[in-house]
Parts: C-alpha cells; structure tokens; sequence
C-alpha cells in the first residue's frame, strides 16, 4: 500500500490493512485500485512462471500529474543512466515494478 500511496501519489480509500485489503484511487473515486493480502502477508514475491498478476497499465489525463509521478519514481528508482534510457525510449509512459514484482506501465493520454 505504501508504494501506491506514497510513489504512484494515490489516496487511500479504505484502509482495512488490518484484515488485510486496501483500497487506493485518485481523484475521489471510491477505488480504482484493490489490494489484498489475506495470504500472502510477509510473503515472498511470486516468481514469473506462476498464476497472478503480472502487469497492469495506469492512464493518466493530466500530464503535471503525470509528470510529478515521473519524478517521483525516477528520483527513487532509476539510476542517472536509467533515466535517460526512459526519456528516450518511452515519451509519454514509462515502466516501474511494485514492491511484489508486478510491472506497471504509466502512461499519460
């Protein structure tokens, strides 16, 4: 939850951490976001060759925000190198991976 809250700069709607789901968005909206972890807390990320989820793409509308959560992740991610790479390669998207492994595409249309 903490890496969608605090580097993807989404709210928290629900936080029922406690038994083990959250609920994020932005704008307002009740979710656009769940996460559950009823059983696999203080787990170990799953490998690739397993069932689960893989990747998922977040569109953003407004490109300051975009471009906030850009620096954000790249600040703390990327490498001086890395970042050059991504502002060459992607334009208006780039890739991060979540604490569990799972690739996110956030991209601005």
């Amino acid at each position: 939850m903490k890496f969608y809250h605090e580097k993807l700069a989404l709210d928290i709607t629900v936080d029922w951490s406690s038994m083990g789901a959250a609920f994020l968005s932005a704008g307002g909206y009740h979710h656009h976001i769940g996460i559950n972890t009823w059983h696999s807390v203080n787990g170990k990320s799953q490998n690739s060759n397993v069932a689960g989820l893989k990747n998922f793409t977040i569109i953003i509308p407004d490109v300051s925000f975009f471009n906030k959560i850009r620096s954000t992740i790249e600040n703390d991610y990327f490498s001086s190198k890395q970042r050059k790479q991504q502002e060459s390669s992607y334009g208006d998207q780039f890739k991060v991976s979540d604490p569990d492994g799972i690739q996110i595409v956030i991209k601005y249309e």
